[in-house]
């Protein structure tokens, strides 16, 4: 952040002014605008470019270098952020904001937008039943890496935590609760989501008093009695829940949480003989996503009341629940509905679009078949070119066996002649889609 200090002091702010404004942005941030300044001074520097005074053509075109280096949307978005926090403003607006910029992020979001991620392909029900047998069963016998790796997996799976949040829980009066449903943990310093008008909130590990061998708080019981005397080194207490499985067994980083969890599941599959690929530690955070939408109370509206259900479909596109032959449809992967919904778009004609139930895709009303709302337009008409009904001068849709075909639009300077069934110059037309001078 010398950088964003170096230009504050240029605009005549005082050292602890600086600090104060420095402070706005996460040490993360820092970390990341460092880097990507060294990147930018690096562009800067083949290119014989000031990186303090670039030009808005300069920044352009370095985000533009970026995008063919193959960098995703939002990796280019961070690079934006870091000019603007960096760089002076340009024609009075922050670089960042800059129409041209704006503009220059708007293509890059439509030529290669975000992936979708998917919910992880690995299975919960399998890491679970692997965690109720050897060697972490019985946890009175199972090493302290084992029992480590079972209290984070569990806490990370029933809180919907991320690794920072449970890097982040403490021990000691004011920070934990113990009660008979389960575990409050008051977090300690800012999380990743925190503002000014959010304050930080409790951690609260569920307890399963009908399932043991997953019940997270009797694993933390076991896992706190076991890690007792390795706090209690040098002369003071080791607040941090999580501890180095390992001698000298200090406070551990999110980091080494994440590698945790992963371990754990690829542990699982290791342990079924099966492979699994593309393991993060946060992807824990989207299966309690889909978990907790499960009801446990009896006033619940169930799960598959409040969103359609994907069991038993392949992948693909579906008909959205009680919304058949609307423009509405869905997308399952893996048996999971992928939210939200989405919606037919006009075709490039500007027609309305259905979702059909018979071929899963976006059909215009001539496609859609008359039970679904659909024109029927085909139905007693011969073989032949009929103008469209939204649009009759300029389009036209094809019959053949009274079935549809498909719909076709007129080349510029022309329209559609009933009497020919083509397109031709106004001039030549007569009715109303034509100009033709005299009688027709």
């Amino acid at each position: 952040m010398a950088t964003i200090n170096k230009r504050l002091a240029t605009e005549g702010f005082s050292e602890n002014s600086r600090k104060l404004l420095t402070a706005s942005w996460r040490k993360g941030t820092q970390r990341d605008y460092r880097s990507k300044f060294r990147s930018f001074c690096s562009w800067c520097s083949e290119q014989q470019i000031d990186p303090y005074t670039a030009s808005l053509k300069g920044c352009v075109n370095f985000l533009t270098y970026k995008y063919h280096k193959g960098a995703a949307y939002r990796t280019i978005a961070g690079y934006r952020s870091m000019m603007s926090s960096v760089l002076p403003p340009v024609d009075r607006f922050p670089v960042g904001q800059h129409p041209y910029v704006i503009r220059l992020l708007r293509g890059v979001y439509n030529e290669r937008p975000p992936e979708k991620r998917l919910v992880p392909e690995w299975d919960l029900l399998l890491v679970l039943g692997m965690l109720k047998e050897t060697p972490f069963e019985p946890l009175k016998r199972a090493s302290i890496k084992h029992l480590t790796w079972k209290t984070c997996f569990l806490i990370a799976v029933t809180s919907f935590r991320r690794c920072s949040d449970l890097q982040s829980l403490r021990l000691g009066e004011g920070c934990v609760n113990v009660q008979s449903k389960g575990v409050t943990f008051v977090r300690q310093g800012l999380s990743k989501q925190d503002r000014p008008n959010h304050t930080p909130s409790h951690v609260f590990i569920p307890a399963f008093s009908d399932n043991k061998k997953l019940d997270p708080k009797r694993c933390l019981a076991v896992y706190l009695k076991r890690t007792e005397e390795f706090r209690r080194q040098d002369e003071k207490d080791e607040t941090q829940l999580f501890l180095s499985v390992n001698k000298p067994h200090k406070p551990v980083s999110r980091q080494t949480i994440s590698k945790w969890i992963v371990n754990t599941i690829k542990f699982a599959y290791k342990q079924k003989h099966k492979t699994v690929d593309n393991v993060k530690g946060h992807s824990t955070r989207s299966i309690g996503d889909y978990k907790k939408n499960k009801c446990f109370m009896s006033h619940c509206i169930p799960c598959d009341i409040r969103f359609p259900s994907c069991e038993n479909k392949t992948d693909g596109y579906y008909a959205y629940r009680e919304y058949y032959w609307t423009p509405l449809y869905m997308e399952c992967r893996k048996e999971r509905f992928i939210s939200p919904q989405k919606s037919c778009s006009p075709s490039a004609l500007g027609l309305v679009r259905l979702f059909s139930l018979y071929t899963r895709k976006c059909e215009t009303l001539y496609e859609i078949p008359e039970e679904g709302g659909g024109h029927a337009a085909c139905k007693n008409k011969p073989d032949g070119s009929y103008g469209t009904y939204e649009n009759q001068c300029h389009a036209y849709f094809r019959c053949k066996d009274k079935k549809f075909v498909d719909i076709q639009q007129c080349p510029d300077t022309t329209v559609f002649d009933y009497k020919s069934q083509t397109c031709l110059p106004d001039v030549d037309v007569c009715g109303i889609c034509g100009i033709k001078p005299g009688e027709c």
